[in-house]
């Protein structure tokens, strides 16, 4: 096959290597324009993810603190997690909202819709991850009875404004999660968004 200079880069071969029940290893061999040589690049494949921006209905928002072997460290974090097989994004929010910090919406009225609201959702990293994470901002939340925190996860609820100070002294650092934020208040959907 012959490429032109305006063909669109051309995978000549792609290997999938499984690293384990959450992730696999791909390989690509790809020519980027005509009569190049063909590069090989590899990066990680993961489940799509669901991030959920919370708030309940004191106004606190739901982060949960757990330690991150890959930074060494605990960080501070919004509740998230995978989108399971045969599972909608939404679904996912609402499961890892329950699981991680003990929440659901409260439902005013039957048949009222949920206060779930998504975001956005946007490529974990262009370059080394595959990976599409789901934006969610869920609002009037409420304690589910006899929730018992998942072991390595402590569930914290903050007041909105400390966010800024948890950003700046890098204990909340994940970028996604940052990016959750600047949707929520690119969207004016977020309070702090609207007290400026």
């Amino acid at each position: 096959m012959v490429q032109n200079k305006s063909d669109p880069p051309l995978v000549l071969l792609r290997r999938e290597t499984r690293l384990s029940p959450w992730s696999k290893l791909i390989e690509r061999t790809v020519q980027l324009s005509h009569g190049d040589k063909p590069q090989s690049f590899h990066t990680i494949c993961q489940d799509d993810s669901a991030i959920i921006l919370g708030i309940t209905t004191q106004g606190l928002v739901p982060v949960v603190r757990q330690y991150r072997p890959a930074l060494e460290r605990h960080t501070i974090e919004l509740p998230s997690g995978a989108v399971h097989v045969g599972e909608t994004p939404n679904e996912a929010a609402l499961r890892e909202l329950a699981e991680e910090v003990g929440l659901c919406p409260a439902i005013h009225k039957a048949g009222a819709d949920l206060p779930v609201l998504l975001l956005g959702s946007c490529e974990a990293d262009s370059g080394r991850l595959e990976a599409k994470l789901w934006c969610f901002l869920v609002s009037n939340l409420v304690h589910i009875s006899g929730w018992q925190p998942e072991p390595g996860i402590e569930r914290l609820l903050i007041r909105p404004e400390e966010l800024p100070t948890l950003v700046a002294e890098g204990s909340f650092c994940v970028a996604s999660h940052l990016g959750v934020l600047a949707l929520a208040i690119f969207a004016n959907a977020w309070p702090m968004s609207r007290q400026r």
